[in-house]
């Protein structure tokens, strides 16, 4: 997981911690997709994609409001 923080000043009363997490990749690749989706895919594996996910979100859990 990489993470980039950035302080945004815009007047709260008290710090607050987000996260915003992109490009998950959780798709669904088929027979319509072309070759080189169909090969990403597989390289990516389904299960890691839902894990890295996963360890995102128990992170935003922990460590955000």
């Amino acid at each position: 997981m990489l993470l980039e923080r950035s302080t945004l000043k815009i007047g709260l009363g008290r710090p607050l911690k987000l996260l915003h997490i992109t490009d998950s990749h959780l798709t669904l690749v088929d027979g319509r997709d072309n070759e080189r989706k169909r090969a990403l895919d597989q390289h990516l594996g389904e299960r890691d994609k839902v894990e890295n996910l996963r360890e995102q979100i128990a992170y935003g859990e922990e460590a955000c409001d």
